[in-house]
């Protein structure tokens, strides 16, 4: 499946930088590991794959303000269109439900979104 087309992968690494500021330097050490090609690209659902591995590593590091942010980014690439939409479903929401801090998520995030997704702590 293509990356959709309405998510450009520079403009989401930097929302989510600014919803998760810590997220910039774990990017920086372990997107070249994960999720960027040899020719420096990247795809918006690798950036969100690999946001959810940092908040594995460490939830106590997100605060509420974080998962606040966070779950405004996931309204708007919800409300962009359905590739879109698809992509936060599988690259962001599967990656923090059935986790420790889902009720964290469950919280902060927009209802509708949750619901679309069957969302389930």
């Amino acid at each position: 499946m293509p990356p959709p087309e309405n998510a450009i992968p520079e403009e989401t690494l930097a929302e989510c930088v600014e919803a998760v500021p810590g997220f910039a330097s774990f990017w920086a050490s372990e997107g070249d590991s994960w999720y960027v090609d040899e020719d420096g690209s990247f795809a918006s659902c690798g950036v969100f794959m690999l946001l959810c591995e940092y908040i594995k590593e460490d939830p106590e590091r997100m605060s509420d303000g974080h998962w606040r942010a966070l779950g405004r980014v996931a309204r708007v690439y919800f409300d962009r269109d359905e590739a879109c939409r698809g992509m936060i479903g599988a690259c962001l929401i599967e990656g923090v439900q059935f986790q420790p801090f889902s009720a964290k998520v469950q919280r902060h995030f927009d209802p509708e979104v949750l619901r679309h997704f069957s969302f389930d702590r």
